[in-house]
């Protein structure tokens, strides 16, 4: 079978979705995404995972909607709860540009990782400025991951919601 045909590997699938190999193969082996395993490889059928797309409850709304806990959450650290107050508010009052700055060692990719709750529509692009931040922030936002995943570590989120979530096809490595 090949993408002639209609079927994806995981890896052409996860460019195709937009996603990390290591979140749609999660999935794969879960069965929240129609995919068939042949042998030891995973493969997609284009039209089953455009329809998966369809029906999945929509990523746009996800940041919007989820029941996230950031105020009064005693497993942030003060300068991530009030970097993100103070953000959510700035924008919520109409303003459209923003410039954060918080001390070294409070907690920057654990505030990047909260500020799109409330907030984002849809996806959310987050630029690092090197390989070894941008593996750590790919670490802390990547839900398969338990130990580092800051939503989990944080209670940020309950574990139900990320694992029923569209976050599962939202992280790119």
């Amino acid at each position: 079978m090949t993408e002639s045909e209609g079927w994806l590997s995981l890896e052409e699938t996860a460019i195709y979705l937009g996603m990390g190999k290591t979140a749609l193969y999660a999935l794969a082996r879960e069965g929240r995404i129609p995919a068939k395993k042949i042998g030891k490889k995973w493969l997609f059928e284009k039209d089953g995972l455009d329809q998966w797309v369809r029906s999945a409850r929509p990523l746009q709304s996800f940041f919007l909607d989820a029941d996230f806990l950031i105020d009064g959450n005693d497993h942030l650290r003060d300068p991530q709860r009030d970097g993100y107050l103070r953000t959510y508010e700035f924008f919520r009052a109409g303003k459209n540009k923003a410039i954060l700055q918080i001390p070294v060692g409070c907690g920057k990719t654990g505030l990047a990782s909260l500020l799109p709750f409330g907030l984002a529509e849809g996806r959310v692009i987050v630029i690092a400025p090197n390989l070894q931040i941008k593996e750590g922030l790919y670490e802390a936002m990547d839900i398969t991951n338990r130990q580092k995943c800051f939503w989990r570590k944080a209670s940020v989120l309950s574990n139900d919601q990320m694992l029923s979530g569209p976050l599962a096809i939202s992280t790119v490595p």
